[in-house]
């Protein structure tokens, strides 16, 4: 499948369970989606009401909150722009 095709199915995947994503970027081999959500229904105790960015593992059916502090709290403000590594 092309980068291009394989993007498209990714994210058409993903929004399929996830309607409120925008800003969405696929790994090198189509396994994790990051995007970016204004849901708050993603992961428990996201109550920032803000933007966040997310990591869905297609394979494996998870998804994580990646803007996180270092100890692992919510950021009160916005996050913008998800980038995932070649290998997610």
């Amino acid at each position: 499948m092309s980068k291009p095709a394989l993007i498209a199915s990714a994210i058409a995947a993903l929004r399929s369970t996830i309607a409120a994503i925008d800003s969405a970027t696929v790994s090198a081999d189509g396994r994790r989606v990051a995007f970016r959500s204004l849901a708050s229904t993603l992961v428990p105790g996201d109550t920032n009401g803000s933007h966040d960015l997310f990591v869905r593992d297609l394979a494996a059916g998870t998804t994580v909150r990646a803007d996180v502090a270092d100890d692992g709290a919510q950021l009160a403000d916005g996050a913008y722009h998800p980038v995932l590594s070649p290998d997610g």
